[in-house]
């Protein structure tokens, strides 16, 4: 066979393979939108748990696959009881009297004033302990496939490569390419034979 058929069929399987990898990566990012969603929705009400681990499995067991979730519903819900749950409260008139005792500064000097005035003359909260407000990166997770797995994609770029070194193998090995021994060529007019 010739060099050139090889060649020809590792490209149509490295654009198969480039079609599976695109296909993988947009049903990963299908699935990744759709918890998204399901968390948003009305505070999540809908366990999420199921779709989030199918997102996570199918993401790493496809080649080359790259998927990040932001579960801003249960960010929110945390972020809603950190606030919720801090120290003092002031009622607008703690605030007032503040801006009255700490009269016209500068903007650093008044803000930190009034920031000390409320914080020493309000009421204490329902629940008066110090809490972290939570961090929104910790609250999105990125999944990677793995480098090469046994899916079409793989599969596909296993079969270029192949054919490609084939390829190589025929074009540097073809006998009819290679230099012939100069003392089987004949000298001189061809006989003209008749039949």
């Amino acid at each position: 066979m010739k060099a050139r058929y090889f060649f020809a069929a590792s490209a149509i399987a490295l654009i198969v393979a480039v079609g599976f990898l695109i296909y993988h990566q947009r049903t990963a990012n299908d699935m990744a939108r759709q918890v998204e969603q399901a968390d948003l929705a009305a505070f999540s009400l809908i366990d999420t748990t199921k779709a989030y681990a199918a997102a996570e499995r199918y993401t790493k067991s496809h080649m080359g696959v790259t998927v990040s979730i932001e579960m801003m519903g249960e960010y929110k819900r945390q972020l809603s009881l950190a606030q919720a749950g801090q120290g003092t409260q002031a009622n607008p008139q703690v605030y007032a009297a503040a801006q009255a005792a700490c009269g016209m500064r500068d903007s650093v000097s008044q803000s930190r004033c009034i920031s000390t005035y409320v914080n020493n003359n309000s009421a204490p909260g329902a629940n008066p302990q110090p809490t972290e407000i939570p961090q929104r990166a910790s609250f999105t997770k990125t999944f990677r496939g793995a480098s090469w797995t046994l899916d079409g994609t793989g599969v596909a770029l296993v079969l270029s490569i192949m054919a490609a070194a084939w390829g190589f193998v025929l074009l540097t090995h073809n006998p009819s390419r290679s230099r012939k021994d100069p003392s089987q060529h004949r000298r001189g007019p061809r006989p003209n034979v008749r039949l």
